[in-house]
């Protein structure tokens, strides 16, 4: 675990560790810390179980949070990040497929049976150095099994999202799920319908910028989690073998935009373009985030058509959008059209895209009454002029003079 102990929030983790500790109780690191410091990678952020109470925890820290207190859950705020702790746990019943009702204190056992998946059941005890492990999750590290704790069709009924995280960490971990895992997630499949559009995202993303997408994205197709998702994309996927090929080129630290906008195109026909932007609604992206995506995707697979956009358009259109990460990778990819690469050249050149000739000040000063006009006036200039039919000023105010009367 020297992982951890290198880890710049160690010092933290041991310290809170150390009071609960002194004041007589049992303080561990839970669930995926354990199992990333197991794996030697760093975790993100660090979890405690105790079997002390909401309330006494709350006494025996200066500063607390008390946002998940009803869970047991209290959590240590510091300057940039925050420490979790929470009380031995199981749930009560679940009604909703995402939440218990309520929980009930318990033993050490007890909580770890409650988990998700046995990898993410693991304790580590900071002060003694060991590994707590009720439920087999060490031997499925060393095998690299993705297994749910107790029964898989229990764990998934109680957490419909779930089903999709199992293939997140199969992704992320490059982990096999194990065979009665796998077949009670594939029979549960269409429950993932049930979860919120942003949770789904959220683990779509995860498993985007994690480990293997290729190898999680397979789960999720071959289970029929992705037919349950999307039940009107593309029947039988022509395209995934272009899929897998361009995520497993994109690089790491890739815009979200990017590999969300390959995603869709390689799943939907053209012809179901309405259906791509309910899903983008679905899985609640912001507005900003949807019109980029729906532009990057126009952008990939309509090379045709973009090429067919007059020069003014396309390069203007770049310029307000475009990155040029997002041109790079287009290309790594094997996916801009010559058009594409040379407009880049410009818009993305030393000199940049040149000041308009005219503005709205000329248009005012021309006695062009304020307007929609203006608007088109001034849009259809600017295209002229990256054409290069106006080539000056003074070209401007004669194209403007002859096309100010139209109305």
């Amino acid at each position: 675990m020297e992982v951890l102990k290198k880890h710049p929030q160690w010092k933290y983790v041991l310290e809170t560790c150390r009071v609960l500790q002194k004041s007589g109780y049992q303080a561990w690191l839970a669930g995926g810390c354990v199992r990333d410091g197991l794996l030697g990678i760093a975790p993100n952020d660090f979890d405690i179980a105790t079997d002390a109470r909401p309330e006494i925890v709350e006494t025996l820290f200066e500063k607390t949070v008390g946002v998940g207190k009803a869970f047991g859950v209290i959590v240590l705020p510091f300057k940039e990040f925050q420490i979790e702790i929470a009380t031995f746990r199981y749930d009560g019943e679940y009604t909703d497929g995402r939440r218990p009702e309520n929980v009930v204190f318990c033993t050490p056992e007890e909580d770890a049976m409650r988990r998700d998946f046995t990898v993410n059941a693991l304790f580590f005890d900071v002060l003694q150095e060991e590994v707590v492990d009720y439920v087999g999750g060490r031997e499925d590290l060393s095998r690299k099994v993705l297994r749910a704790v107790g029964d898989p069709r229990t764990r998934f009924a109680e957490d419909h999202l779930r089903i999709l995280r199992a293939f997140r960490f199969a992704g992320q971990l490059e982990f096999e799920v194990e065979e009665s895992t796998y077949e009670a997630a594939k029979e549960m499949s269409d429950k993932v319908t049930e979860v919120s559009g942003e949770r789904i995202r959220q683990e779509f993303e995860k498993l985007f910028t994690r480990g293997k997408r290729v190898y999680g994205l397979e789960y999720i197709y071959s289970s029929g989690v992705f037919k349950s998702l999307f039940p009107h994309a593309k029947k039988d996927l022509k395209e995934w073998g272009s899929l897998k090929k361009e995520l497993s080129l994109l690089e790491k630290g890739t815009r979200l935009n990017l590999i969300w906008s390959l995603f869709f195109i390689r799943s939907f026909s053209p012809i179901h373009r309405d259906e791509f932007e309910k899903n983008l609604g679905f899985l609640k992206f912001s507005r900003q985030d949807q019109k980029e995506i729906l532009k990057l995707a126009d952008l990939i697979s309509s090379q045709s058509i973009w090429s067919q956009k007059r020069k003014g358009e396309r390069l203007d259109s770049w310029a307000k959008w475009g990155r040029e990460t997002d041109y790079l990778d287009i290309v790594k990819l094997g996916l801009a059209s010559d058009a594409l690469k040379e407009d880049a050249k410009i818009v993305f050149s030393k000199e940049g895209m040149p000041v308009p000739f005219l503005k709205s000040s000329d248009l005012k000063a021309a006695a062009i009454p304020q307007g929609p006009l203006w608007s088109d006036l001034l849009k259809e200039a600017y295209y002229l002029q990256l054409e290069g039919t106006l080539q000056s000023r003074d070209d401007a105010f004669e194209w403007l003079r002859q096309n100010s009367q139209r109305s």
